[in-house]
């Protein structure tokens, strides 16, 4: 059975995914900066 609020649940997980990445992505370049600099 197809459940709308588990696919809505799914739907938005990968989106979680993703700013979390793009996040982690952006502390590292702070990171990097801070060791540079």
């Amino acid at each position: 059975s197809t459940d709308p609020v588990a696919y809505r649940g799914g739907a938005l997980s990968p989106i979680k995914l993703n700013s979390g990445v793009k996040g982690g992505r952006e502390d590292e370049r702070k990171r990097t900066k801070q060791e540079t600099s």
